[in-house]
Order: structure tokens, then C-alpha cells, then sequence
């Protein structure tokens, strides 16, 4: 049987409404996924580096990048200054700040204290992308790839367990890691002509942390979200759409105490 206009005009609508409750089956890892878990230890000491290769699989494709993350210290307003720095691998073991592309954070004290919103912990964005330097105001800073590729949105798990511990080699460095494992899930609804579409994401992060790591300790991390979709009542004109699998990875590749500016200069605040 041929359908008709208004039958196809409502599947159309229907699959518009879903693809908004199923654009972003929830927030991406990033590198602050995890910050407010107090398990993880905060090391913010000015001069500390660390180096991450960041992977992504969903549907099929792939994402690979290696990021830099640097804290140079306080500037003179008290903010603690952290450089997310792109990287290149020229050949194994080998890595290379990519000239002229980076972002340059100042954190207030709530970053410190682990309280409240991370994006209210954001005192100042500047972007170098070219070798030009911008500074993002407002709401801009959310909407640059770089930025939300760092802060694209906090985990807050429903349950924390920690288990057997690790022991990873990073360079010279053999570390025996505390391990942390983390799980949430969500519900989503949207009311469509075929009737009402739930959605339910499942979202796991397993950590192996160590406290000699800058930053957040992160030695390695994955996250698996795995988000279906049932129609009620089930239609046999209107199928929910397969599974969406998504696995994403951090994994530590070196950290040092060695750290200098490399967006420019930088006066550190007096002691």
C-alpha cells in the first residue's frame, strides 16, 4: 500500500524528534571529566605537564589526537593558568607541540575547591588558532571546538567502586595505580505521533590514578555509553533506531615538572 502524504510528513517529524533526544546520548570524555571525584587526587603545581592520546569509536569511526595540558601557575588575580596544547607524533615516542594552536585557561578558586559548576570556575578563555590570539567572552568559549573538546560536560555517577589496583609503565615511570570504577544511567522521553520514545543511557568510566600524575592524577581512563530506544506502545510503522555504542579513552603517555609558556608570555603572581 502506497503511504500517503501526511503519514510520511509524520514519520519525518517523528524521526527529527528523535534525532534531538538522541543528538549527544551524553557528555563526551574529556579532560575534566572526573574533576570534582575526591578519590582523585588535584595536583595543580606550577611547571607540571602531562601528556594524553585521547581515542574515540562511535559507529564505526574513529577519533585520535594527542593533548598537552600544563599548568603554569597562578596569575596576579589568584586564577590558577592551565595551556591545553595540541600535539603531533612525528615519529614513536617523539611528540611536538603543534606552533601557534592552543587555549589558555584561568580558574578561579572553585576549580580548586571542587564546587559548583566547572563552567563557572572559568574566569578567562584565550584561543590561539593561526598563531592569533582571541579572547573568547561570554558564552563564546562554548561554542569553539577546541574549548568544548576539553569541557564538554561533568560526570556525576550513581555509583563509585573502587577496585584491585593496577600497575602501568608511563616512560621511565612504573606507577601501581588505584583503580576506580564509575556508572550512570539517564532517562529520556519525547512524545512522537507513534506513540512515546524512551530513551536510556548507560554510562560507565573506569580510572587508573596515580598521585604523581598532574592534574587529576589520571593515568588512564575509558568511558562506554551505550544508549536504546523502545517505542511505547511498539508500532509496527515506527521501529526505534539500533543501539548507539560509544567508547572513548584517555591514556597517559608522559608527565614531567619541566613546564614553560608556550602561548606567549606569562607573569606568574609573587609567592
Amino acid at each position: 500500500m502506497r503511504r500517503t502524504g501526511r503519514r510520511s510528513l509524520t514519520e519525518r517529524l517523528a524521526f527529527l524528534i528523535l534525532a534531538l533526544l538522541l543528538a549527544e546520548p551524553g557528555a563526551a570524555l574529556d579532560l575534566f571529566t572526573l574533576w570534582q571525584r575526591p578519590e582523585l587526587p588535584l595536583n595543580l603545581a606550577a611547571g607540571s605537564r602531562v601528556d594524553y592520546r585521547r581515542q574515540a569509536l562511535t559507529e564505526g569511526r574513529r577519533r585520535d589526537d594527542i593533548l598537552r595540558v600544563q599548568c603554569l601557575g597562578r596569575d596576579r588575580d589568584g586564577h590558577w593558568v592551565l595551556e591545553v596544547l595540541q600535539l603531533v607524533e612525528l615519529e614513536p615516542d617523539s611528540l611536538v607541540v603543534v606552533p601557534g594552536e592552543g587555549l589558555r585557561l584561568h580558574l578561579t578558586g572553585s576549580f580548586v575547591e571542587r564546587r559548583g559548576d566547572l563552567s563557572a570556575a572559568v574566569a578567562e578563555v584565550h584561543l590561539w588558532r593561526d598563531g592569533e590570539r582571541s579572547e573568547l567572552v561570554g558564552d563564546e568559549w562554548r561554542r569553539d571546538p577546541l574549548v568544548t573538546a576539553s569541557f564538554s560536560g561533568e560526570f556525576e555517577p550513581d555509583t563509585v567502586r573502587e577496585v584491585d589496583p593496577t600497575v602501568r609503565v608511563i616512560g621511565a615511570h612504573e606507577l601501581r595505580c588505584r583503580q576506580w570504577e564509575y556508572a550512570a544511567a539517564d532517562t529520556q522521553r519525547a512524545t512522537l505521533p507513534a506513540g512515546e520514545m524512551v530513551q536510556i543511557s548507560r554510562q560507565e568510566v573506569a580510572a587508573a590514578v596515580h598521585e604523581d600524575i598532574p592534574l587529576l592524577g589520571l593515568a588512564y581512563v575509558t568511558e562506554r555509553l551505550r544508549a536504546e530506544s523502545t517505542l511505547d506502545p511498539p508500532s509496527d510503522r515506527f521501529a526505534p533506531p539500533p543501539p548507539q555504542i560509544r567508547v572513548e579513552m584517555l591514556e597517559c603517555l608522559a608527565f614531567a615538572r619541566d613546564a614553560t609558556p608556550v602561548l606567549g608570555p606569562f607573569e606568574r603572581a609573587e609567592d
